[in-house]
């Protein structure tokens, strides 16, 4: 399998100027947060809540209340919270194919990468 790589200022935001730049000034450059989703993407002895809250915990962005308001708002981006609320304890490897394959959308998106690389269209 063959994979490309782009340096981050080949990639545009909703301005238009690349992301690792501010304010069209060169002297701010800065390093661009991202997100790789590959097939196989849940943690597989985890629940489905602890897959969300992985990256927040690894990266020590949330706890307690504000942990479990990002996870909810993750899980209802990808339209899974009102399948999954009364199972967030249940084993992910449990899920349809789908469904885990959202989850793992659910846990990226809950960091807020600037960018997400997929590697099969959604």
């Amino acid at each position: 399998m063959i994979k490309y790589f782009a340096m981050a200022s080949d990639f545009r935001g909703m301005s238009g100027l690349p992301l690792g730049l501010r304010n069209n000034n060169p002297g701010n450059l800065r390093p661009v947060s991202g997100g790789w989703m590959g097939q196989a993407g849940t943690n597989q002895n985890f629940a489905v809540f602890e897959n969300v809250a992985y990256g927040l915990r690894v990266h020590h962005m949330a706890k307690g209340a504000e942990l479990e308001r990002i996870v909810q708002e993750s899980l209802e981006a990808v339209l899974l919270w009102n399948d999954l609320k009364d199972r967030l304890g249940q084993n992910a490897t449990t899920l349809t194919l789908e469904q885990q394959q959202r989850l793992c959308i659910a846990r990226l998106l809950a960091v807020k990468p600037e960018i997400l690389l997929m590697d099969e269209p959604c």
